[in-house]
């Protein structure tokens, strides 16, 4: 068997390069334009991307993307490093060391789940949202350690801005332990701290008018005009027909 750094390392190498050799260069949909017109102009007045901004997301695409000059290797290096944090942290969740026979498995299994491997070169920051979901859950709920909790904490606040419709599924993850923690203030620094790393540049650049108008606009959308709720599809029969077909 493979010492385990050396697993971790052929793991990493594998992710990125199968994405990058299956990147897509052409524009998918309407919400994959708006992130890859995110990359030459950062602007949510103008849809790019559409609120609430995914500022995280947005900050890192760009950094890629300074170094590779392209749009579709950026977004598939994301979605490389995405799909290994979701492997080592479900590893981790589940107690298996990658370097066994079921640790391979596993590895296998994730790897080539044909979702994750779309979500992985789609431009939207789903995967990596859910990487930092994965690993917020470890933290908070198997963290051996208070910093460990901390670090939880802190992601799950960072989590806001890459993927804001992600935090319910840690809302009882984060109220359980907060219950049973003794010093509930250290939790609340760190989960604020997470939310003010892209929530301070985030209004600074972009305008505390802005982002509540187009808030307001698009949380009023999603469920009045274009989000696909039983206000804009009340025909349960067809509701029903799509969730299976």
């Amino acid at each position: 068997m493979l010492k385990t750094n050396q697993a971790y390392f052929i793991l990493l190498f594998l992710c990125i390069g199968s994405r990058i050799l299956t990147s897509i260069f052409y524009i998918e949909d309407i919400d994959s334009l708006r992130f890859a017109l995110s990359i030459e102009e950062y602007n949510i007045n103008k849809l790019q991307p559409h609120f609430p901004g995914y500022p995280v997301y947005c900050f890192l695409l760009k950094i890629i993307y300074q170094i590779t000059n392209s749009i579709g290797i950026s977004f598939s290096i994301i979605g490389g490093l995405s799909v290994y944090a979701i492997i080592i942290y479900v590893l981790r969740i589940c107690r298996i060391e990658i370097n066994t026979r079921v640790g391979i498995i596993c590895c296998i299994v994730i790897f080539l789940n044909p979702i994750i491997w779309i979500m992985s070169n789609r431009y939207m920051p789903d995967l990596f949202g859910l990487s930092i979901l994965v690993a917020s859950t470890f933290y908070i709920l198997y963290g051996n350690t208070r910093g460990q909790v901390k670090k939880g904490y802190f992601l799950t606040g960072l989590l806001a801005g890459v993927r804001l419709s992600y935090l319910p599924f840690l809302l009882i993850p984060t109220i359980h332990i907060f219950n049973k923690d003794k010093n509930k203030l250290s939790l609340i620094f760190f989960f604020v701290l997470g939310i003010f790393l892209w929530l301070i540049p985030f209004t600074w650049h972009s305008g505390i008018n802005t982002l509540i108008l187009n808030g307001l606009k698009q949380s009023r959308g999603h469920f009045t005009d274009f989000g696909g709720t039983i206000l804009t599809d009340s025909d349960w029969f067809i509701r029903c027909k799509y969730l299976i077909l």
